[in-house]
């Protein structure tokens, strides 16, 4: 399963502030008292630079020797002073230029000059978290505690510091003493619980969450991360009420408003999940992410004036920002606006030429439109680094299959794979060309070879096994999903497949109710595993049951033809003639070529065609 709780990053917002909390910024305060970015900084090295000006400049602007040894007036050089607290101040002066690395570069000479100076210690790391560089901050902060154990921020941070880097024990014993020492501290009963949460120890990750709640009512990120644990637990109820009490805690806080959106995507409450991103847009107009959210569900939907008008509005607000161009840019080329969404990808790359997406969607675009050449030639500029490149490629290998040259295609798509043996879209797409000529035995080939770079992916197992069942080798086919279980027990499609398998040929009825009813767990909305349900209930000949979960089914996937069919065989077992018949009529216009269905409709009494 995702997991979509992520404490690090919860942990860079407390650090830098963009993360609005009711909590003190962490950012503020660096181990051992460092103040980083902060008034009391300034003021403590404002005496330091002073003393710099005053006596050091000149030595700033001493002539230098050049390489023969004769000194040069001219010369910008600045000599090498082995002087710790000049080196300290350089690093300062970096830092109030915003130069990070050029203070980190000063403090580490600085430290190399006096490697005894605690305050060198704890800002340098401070400046190496800012840079990410964790690793290198830990030995600093540890020192740091060596000589005084009792300094709780650097406590604090230490245990930080191991959580972004994966030390999950080491940033528990950390904190855990630093609660030992003081049961109060609030950031570190909340780190605490982000190590909990990110280790799957949820309900501890609750205990010490709801304890800094019981310490601080309105702690804004302890109600926040309760919300995403019970998220990530599936406790719905919980999470919709303490992502609610955030909201009231702080009402411009976006996260809680997305994560509340997540949680009713989660649960296919797709209306509610509407409201709340129109009411935070109404409230806080020109929200970027919001807005895209938003269209995303209006496209989805098929609403693709709303998501238009949405994005168009947040881009009066914002009209430089390139992910709602994009987004709109998309919504146009659904929407069949195929002009207007080349316009928007050209405008977006003659801003930002480099842009791979613009790029890829530029080429998705011509490729709707029908301009086939057009649409290669964008998808070849998409670079091989690209996280789209397979994808870009794929789309040129489908181009060339549509237009006849399947050989070409196939050729181009076995030469990516000379280079990718582990891009798995390649193996699918060769797969699915060969079964189209009827050629299985290729297909089978190509999905073993591809099992042979990558074996335990499950979407290669998967198609290999329907392969198999497709040319009747039921018991091969479900040795495959069998395999994919043992790598993942949850893998909702693998646990359908063999109960639909066992349902329809009237075999092991008691596994296939095992099976199906856990892929309805795992997925309930899923229309395709809510007609296995139905198929078995109809298998086990309980007509009711069948009826109602495959009136589900339709609901959730009312254009799969397979399924629509389902429900009419259902009507015409229980003698509900004029009903089976509406369905075969509406299964034969969503597939107009199954004869299976035509024979259907020519057996029932002709008064009720």
């Amino acid at each position: 399963m995702f997991k979509t709780f992520r404490g690090s990053e919860i942990l860079r917002s407390l650090r830098w502030g963009t993360a609005n909390t009711t909590m003190r910024p962490f950012r503020r305060r660096g181990p051992g008292g460092c103040v980083f970015f902060s008034m009391t900084s300034l003021l403590r090295v404002i005496p330091i630079l002073a003393l710099c000006l005053l006596i050091g400049c000149a030595s700033l602007h001493q002539p230098s020797l050049n390489r023969s040894g004769v000194t040069d007036d001219d010369s910008k050089d600045i000599p090498y002073r082995a002087d710790a607290a000049y080196q300290y101040c350089l690093g300062v002066m970096h830092i109030l230029e915003g130069d990070v690395d050029g203070a980190i570069d000063a403090y580490e000479g600085a430290l190399r000059l006096d490697p005894d100076a605690m305050t060198l210690h704890s800002e340098l790391a401070t400046l190496y978290v800012r840079k990410g560089l964790y690793e290198k901050a830990i030995p600093l902060v540890e020192r740091v505690l060596a000589f005084d154990p009792d300094r709780e921020e650097s406590r604090l941070l230490l245990g930080s510091l191991y959580l972004d880097a994966k030390h999950f024990k080491e940033a528990e014993r950390e904190l855990k003493k630093l609660l030992e020492r003081n049961p109060r501290h609030l950031e570190a009963h909340l780190y605490l619980g982000l190590v909990y949460s990110e280790t799957d120890q949820y309900e501890a990750a609750i205990r010490e969450l709801k304890a800094l709640i019981q310490l601080d009512p309105k702690n804004l990120l302890a109600h926040y991360c309760l919300g995403k644990v019970y998220l990530e637990m599936k406790r719905y109820d919980e999470s919709e009420m303490y992502f609610k009490k955030t909201i009231d805690l702080k009402s411009g806080f976006e996260s809680a408003w997305l994560e509340l959106g997540n949680l009713y995507e989660d649960q296919e409450k797709q209306e509610e999940a509407i409201a709340l991103y129109r009411k935070y847009i109404d409230l806080y107009p020109g929200r970027p992410v919001t807005s895209i959210k938003l269209a995303r569900l209006y496209m989805k939907n098929q609403k693709y004036a709303d998501a238009a008008d949405v994005l168009e509005a947040c881009l009066k607000l914002t009209p430089s920002n390139r992910e709602v161009q994009l987004t709109l840019g998309l919504v146009y080329s659904l929407d069949g606006k195929h002009d207007l969404a080349i316009s928007k990808f050209k405008k977006i790359l003659k801003a930002m030429p480099g842009n791979v997406r613009a790029v890829y969607f530029l080429g998705s675009a011509y490729e709707k439109k029908g301009d086939t050449q057009a649409a290669v030639e964008q998808f070849k500029m998409v670079p091989p680094v690209s996280d789209l490149y397979e994808d870009a490629r794929l789309h040129i290998a489908t181009i060339l299959k549509n237009e006849g040259k399947w050989q070409e295609a196939v050729a181009l798509v076995q030469e990516e794979i000379k280079q990718r043996r582990e891009a798995v879209g390649f193996y699918l797409f060769l797969s699915m060309v060969y079964q189209e000529r009827k050629d299985f035995a290729a297909a089978e080939g190509i999905l073993k070879r591809g099992l042979v770079a990558l074996p335990r992916n499950a979407d290669l197992r998967y198609q290999l096994g329907a392969l198999y069942d497709v040319s009747g080798r039921h018991d091969e086919s479900i040795a495959q999903m069998e395999e994919i279980l043992k790598n993942e027990p949850d893998n909702a499609e693998a646990l359908n497949f063999i109960g639909y398998s066992y349902a329809d040929r009237g075999l092991h009825l008691d596994v296939a109710e095992q099976f199906i009813k856990k892929a309805v767990e795992l997925k309930p909305h899923s229309g395709h595993i809510k007609d296995s349900l139905g198929w078995f209930y109809f298998r086990k000949g309980n007509l009711e049951l069948a009826e109602k979960a495959l009136k589900e089914a339709v609901a959730l996937t009312p254009g799969d033809a397979t399924i629509v069919e389902h429900l009419g065989d259902i009507y015409e077992k229980k003698g509900a003639l004029s009903d089976a018949a509406a369905m075969y009529r509406r299964a034969l216009q969503l597939n107009p070529g199954n004869e299976v269905v035509k024979k259907k409709i020519e057996r029932l009494p002709v008064i009720t065609r």
